[in-house]
């Protein structure tokens, strides 16, 4: 009871740093030293934790802890997966992934108690922020200008900008101004004038009349909300994109690399935390191997020796057919052999030949706009907001 009473005195302090780092009126600079502190507070606490385990019998110690999580995130999962087995890296949190029929798959962890309660929060604040950048919803909290903002930010197009802001009351972008389109059809200059009254989704205009389809001055509404946005926030760098899908993958990556390497400091913080204290490197390792131990009992093909064993099985494999296809070319006539292998050859430049195609079809451009806001982003990911309050997801100023 009383390991149970520390342990919840010490979680209890870490929210209350937490709860300082999240408040708006928190300079950044000051919001990431309370994440550290609390970091350091979680490390120290282990420190103590893992030196007492040292001193204690089998018996006598707290048990792992075990719990499981889902990380969701749909076409953004591997992005998710990797931050998480960051994550859990930097928290001494040992991680296994179960799959359970289609669905989807479940990761276990475990490890101190402390430990994987802070793994569990941290990865759901940041998977909460990142996927809410990747894929915002209308917030009615908000003006029209922010929600502009956020979409464009988002890497959308103006025109689905402009359909979400209809399905929330918000009429279509309109003027009653005259104006004059001066538009290039196959290097010929057409000029025509009309009146901006309506938006419709593709303007059937052909190239007798000296038209063209969907027009994309019609969203200087949409544009003049987004900038005036920008500038009251203090976003210097204007969104400009050719493709909302290479945008979304760009930031996702980005975000990835960058929330890996937060993490990567982070453990290497905690690493010299162990230093200032004789044999704690040492007890921290025991501790971990105790959760690895732990893991293992439950995933028995997640421990060395049976990885150890499908290596070697997988090494005798491929030993074995390599002896047979010596074997079979050896019994070939000269002619025989040489047929054979042009046909290898053959199969092999198709292969490479298939591999460039869905290389090229499935690859995206980088979009430099949405790779620096993706950093950005992760820079600046609030890991303290806690599921369900107000305004979770956001980050210090609302940089997409």
């Amino acid at each position: 009871m009383a390991t149970s009473t520390a342990s919840e005195k010490i979680l209890d302090r870490v929210a209350k740093l937490l709860a300082i780092a999240e408040h708006p009126n928190t300079p950044p600079a000051e919001a990431e030293v309370a994440l550290m502190q609390a970091n350091s507070l979680i490390t120290k606490h282990a420190i103590d934790e893992a030196i007492l385990r040292q001193s204690q019998s089998v018996t006598e110690r707290r048990a792992i802890r075990h719990s499981v999580i889902v990380l969701g995130g749909g076409e953004f999962r591997p992005y998710l997966r990797t931050i998480f087995e960051a994550a859990a890296e930097a928290l001494r949190v040992s991680i296994a992934q179960k799959w359970v029929g289609k669905a989807e798959p479940e990761f276990h962890m475990y490890g101190a108690d402390e430990d994987v309660a802070w793994l569990d929060m941290l990865f759901n604040m940041i998977k909460l922020q990142f996927l809410t950048k990747l894929d915002p919803k209308w917030d009615e909290t908000l003006g029209y200008d922010a929600n502009v903002y956020n979409f464009k930010v988002a890497g959308f197009k103006w025109v689905e900008i402009d359909k979400e802001a209809q399905r929330h009351g918000y009429p279509r972008n309109e003027s009653t101004k005259t104006i004059q389109h001066v538009i290039d059809i196959d290097g010929d200059q057409w000029e025509f004038w009309e009146r901006r009254m309506t938006w419709r989704d593709d303007l059937v205009l052909d190239r007798e009349a000296g038209q063209v389809r969907q027009y994309n001055g019609y969203f200087h509404k949409l544009k003049a909300a987004y900038v005036r946005h920008a500038k009251t926030i203090g976003d210097e760098t204007r969104v400009v994109t050719q493709s909302h899908q290479a945008y979304r993958l760009s930031f996702a990556e980005s975000f990835r690399s960058t929330m890996s390497m937060r993490f990567w400091k982070m453990e290497e913080d905690a690493k010299r935390e162990y230093d200032t204290v004789p044999g704690a490197a040492l007890a921290i390792r025991d501790m971990k191997d105790d959760a690895d131990r732990a893991m293992w009992a439950d995933f028995p093909s997640m421990s060395p020796e049976e990885v150890a064993k499908r290596r070697r099985a997988a090494q005798e494999q491929a030993e074995a057919e390599r002896k047979a296809r010596e074997d079979m070319l050896a019994a070939m006539s000269p002619k025989e052999r040489q047929t054979f292998l042009e046909a290898e050859e053959a199969q092999a430049r198709k292969d490479a030949k298939r591999a460039r195609a869905w290389e090229r079809k499935n690859s995206f451009y980088w979009d430099e706009s949405a790779r620096s806001r993706g950093a950005a982003a992760a820079n600046a990911v609030d890991l303290t907001r806690k599921a369900g309050s107000a305004g979770q997801g956001a980050t210090r100023g609302q940089i997409g």
